[in-house]
């Protein structure tokens, strides 16, 4: 517990009271340097996984099929900008975690959190809306360019609306610790109408978020069950397809050596004589021309890769989905405690502390984890990268060749 180590501290009288505020800050910060070093290097994987997803996505596959991959981009920047203000806001906690500087930058960088935080579960609700109204319903129209546009617009404006009032209930905020005036980032449950806007809207959204998640799971359950069933069908089919292949190839081995070939049966011979019967018919019938028929194999084959295409960034987008979840709860739960009564933390053990900050910080998981699915769903996305990588070795080799060329 931190109570001896204030009995030790603070017991001398002739220390001013700024001084011991300055001693319990110092204190903290050290107790929050493995967070904050944990933070570190997941900010660093984020901005450098997400930037790369957007410069790869923006520059190179920039013609491909827009619209499988919209909504990667927009994911992408979302949890580039997340990553820079819950990153940018543990910073500020951790280093000054009794003495928070000033109000700007507490709203600021609280609301900004909040806001893309909240964009995140909106943007995941958007895309399982599309993915099953294109796995689920293909009959409907599809959803233009326009219709996405106007749902991104609608859950950017949502997000910033619902969030705003962060920006007048949360600030730079007194509490008392072991008798001594501190200062932390936080809401202001003192302010008129702080009751309603910071704990009324709290609650709203967790119970929004809950009814989201089970939208969600009842949406891609459905989408899953039908990519299950289409993905059996192409396997049954694909065996189908060789079963017929090895048969026709006994067939015609069976008129060449009839000797030495088994006996097929009367109603198996009859049924592949009607098959190649049928196939030799249709063929004379159509007699199709040779560029016609490339034309509709490539076609067909074009047709088949962008469906295997389509069910590969649904598993992806799915697993995003869980990934966030799973990531995000116990944030949730440290945030809904810590609105109540955040001078707890400072009262606990190490240990728990640790614990306590480590689910605060789950939420860096999902910005950091999904530039890697993409990397694993998308073999586009995956080749590009791969050969921006290789472009940069080569590059840092030719330039270490050319050093030691000018230094000898």
């Amino acid at each position: 517990m931190a109570e001896g180590f204030f009995d030790g501290h603070f017991g001398n009288d002739t220390l001013t009271t700024d001084k011991q505020l300055e001693e319990l800050n110092l204190f903290f910060r050290d107790r929050y340097m493995i967070n904050t070093i944990f933070n570190a290097v997941f900010m660093v994987f984020g901005v450098l996984g997400n930037s790369l997803v957007l410069y790869v996505y923006r520059a190179k596959l920039r013609r491909k099929k827009r619209d499988e991959r919209y909504y990667i981009v927009v994911l992408a920047t979302t949890d580039l900008w997340h990553c820079l203000f819950s990153s940018s806001l543990v910073f500020a906690k951790n280093r000054n975690p009794l003495n928070f500087p000033n109000d700007v930058l507490c709203k600021i960088l609280l609301y900004g959190t909040n806001v893309f935080s909240s964009l995140s579960l909106l943007f995941l609700l958007v895309v399982c809306v599309h993915r099953y109204r294109k796995i689920c319903q293909p009959l409907m129209p599809d959803i233009t360019l326009r219709m996405k546009n106007c749902g991104i617009f609608l859950a950017v404006l949502s997000a910033v609306v619902f969030n705003f009032p962060k920006l007048i209930f949360f600030k730079r905020k007194q509490i008392n610790i072991l008798e001594v005036n501190a200062f932390v980032c936080g809401s202001d449950m003192k302010m008129k109408g702080a009751m309603f806007f910071v704990a009324g809207m709290s609650k709203f959204w967790i119970a929004f978020s809950i009814a989201t998640v089970l939208v969600l799971i009842v949406l891609y359950s459905l989408i899953g069950r039908v990519v299950y069933k289409q993905m059996k069908q192409n396997v049954n089919k694909r065996k189908e397809s060789e079963r017929i292949c090895i048969q026709f190839g006994r067939l015609s081995i069976s008129d060449d050596i009839s000797s030495t070939s088994p006996r097929i049966s009367e109603h198996h011979s009859k049924a592949l004589y009607k098959i190649a019967d049928n196939r030799v018919k249709v063929y004379e019938k159509k007699k199709p021309d040779p560029k016609t028929g490339t034309t509709r194999s490539m076609s067909m084959i074009s047709t088949l890769r962008n469906q295997v295409q389509t069910r590969r960034l649904t598993v992806m987008f799915i697993l995003i989905t869980v990934v966030s979840i799973l990531s995000y709860l116990p944030t949730y739960i440290f945030v809904h405690f810590d609105s109540k009564d955040p001078t707890r933390w400072f009262s606990v053990s190490n240990v728990e502390l640790q614990l306590f900050l480590f689910l605060r910080s789950l939420h860096t998981v999902g910005y950091v984890g999904n530039p890697w699915i993409y990397a694993f769903f998308d073999s586009a996305f995956k080749q590009e990268l791969a050969k921006l990588l290789c472009r940069g070795m080569l590059l840092e080799s030719s330039s270490e060749h050319s050093s030691s060329r000018h230094g000898s």
